[in-house]
């Protein structure tokens, strides 16, 4: 068919026109306004819900319970600590009206390498230890099969060692040897001391039963704030038991540190509180009527002599 012919041009140009009529009955903004209203009107189909999967629902479970539990715990800080300071400030003044003389059984566990950096402390760390005290005295026996070495301070700070009831020795203050003067140290306890520590200067980290304490009994560790003040505390913690019902001490645990170094735990377990004669806590009390005390003595032969003849003691029996 020649596209050039009359009667296909005349067909073309009536489907042209009848187009062009179509378009033109057609009003483009009134179907675009109908097709928006009925988008608005009509609700809106959300897409069908998943179930959540067992260990998802679990896991959403646990976090919820963790966020709880982190809020009570964080609340219940500030009441842990007031209720442990004041048990600890109670058992403060039951000591004020207690006996005041008290025996305690020692326990010392020491830190890697603390035996050896102290070996006059791990000497007698293989004895049977038991502490007497009296707020600013103190005496330690020391038992070892049938031998019993006794040391302490008297009220006037004069440290002293008897090996046996034949011999002592007497060390005015500062002239005591520096191994000697710090097991005493070490192996004293001032209660007083302590618990003010914990009450003033200490962050309490845990409270709790004692374990296999017996019941009634609190177990309270504290650990120091370091401060500027104190950049190297000689403890790095605390651990007391505390009769609830009489706010009695029973055991106490001093995590010793020297030179910024672990040493010990030095466990002190309460055993009696009778009284003690005031000469308890003196050397000529552990001595017999004819022992020599070898005491201080300012010419340096006499001082070397006494050095050595401590020194050949604690060789020989420690």
């Amino acid at each position: 068919m020649n596209p050039n012919r009359p009667d296909r041009r005349d067909v073309e140009d009536l489907v042209r026109d009848h187009l062009l009529a179509r378009e033109r009955a057609v009003d483009a903004h009134a179907m675009l306004d109908a097709v928006t209203a009925r988008r608005t009107s009509e609700p809106r189909r959300s897409p069908p819900r998943r179930r959540p999967r067992p260990g998802a629902r679990w896991a959403a479970a646990v976090a919820a319970s963790l966020l709880i539990v982190g809020f009570a715990w964080r609340f219940h800080q500030p009441s842990l600590h007031a209720d442990a300071v004041a048990l600890v400030r109670e058992a403060m003044r039951a000591l004020e009206a207690s006996p005041r003389d008290r025996a305690y059984g020692i326990r010392i566990d020491f830190a890697p390498g603390g035996a050896e950096r102290h070996p006059l402390l791990s000497a007698f760390a293989a004895h049977d230890l038991r502490l007497h005290t009296r707020s600013d005295r103190f005496w330690i026996e020391a038992r070892r099969g049938d031998r019993t070495w006794s040391f302490g301070r008297d009220e006037g700070r004069h440290s002293w060692l008897a090996p046996g009831p034949d011999v002592g020795l007497d060390f005015e203050p500062g002239d005591i040897p520096e191994p000697l003067d710090e097991a005493l140290d070490l192996l004293n306890l001032r209660l007083d001391s302590v618990l003010h520590l914990l009450a003033d200067d200490f962050e309490i980290r845990g409270v709790g039963p004692a374990a296999g304490g017996g019941p009634g009994r609190r177990r309270i560790l504290g650990t120091p704030r370091v401060t500027a003040a104190r950049p190297h505390p000689r403890l790095s913690s605390i651990a007391m038991e505390i009769d609830e019902a009489t706010r009695t001490v029973r055991e106490v645990v001093l995590s010793r540190v020297g030179e910024g170094r672990p040493v010990a735990d030095i466990t002190f377990r309460l055993e009696d509180d009778e009284p003690q004669p005031d000469a308890a806590y003196r050397l000529a009390t552990h001595l017999a009527g004819s022992a020599t005390i070898l005491d201080h003595d300012r010419r340096p032969s006499r001082r070397r002599a006494l050095l050595r003849f401590l020194g050949s003691l604690l060789v020989e029996d420690l």
